[in-house]
């Protein structure tokens, strides 16, 4: 996958990453499938402050932002870890 063409806008810090290194808010991915807003690791794993800590609210900022959608369809292998039986 050529990062160049599957960058996308982490929606926390705005810094530009490629595709493979973000991770998508569940809400946001159920609401706007592959098009949805990403976070980049650094902003989802920081152990402070990241999009991951336990009490942190978990709706997308990138939705609470109103921030553009990415156009990006490139989403390479999915597998839903989250989906309940």
């Amino acid at each position: 996958m050529d990062c160049y063409e599957n960058s996308v806008q982490c929606c926390i810090c705005s810094q530009t990453e490629c595709i493979r290194d973000t991770l998508i808010p569940r809400k946001c991915l159920k609401t706007n499938a592959f098009s949805a807003h990403r976070i980049c690791n650094k902003c989802w794993w920081d152990p402070e402050t990241g999009f991951a800590v336990e009490e942190r609210n978990h709706d997308c900022p990138g939705c609470i932002k109103t921030l553009p959608l990415n156009k990006n369809k490139d989403n390479g292998a999915v597998i839903d870890l989250t989906e309940e039986e």
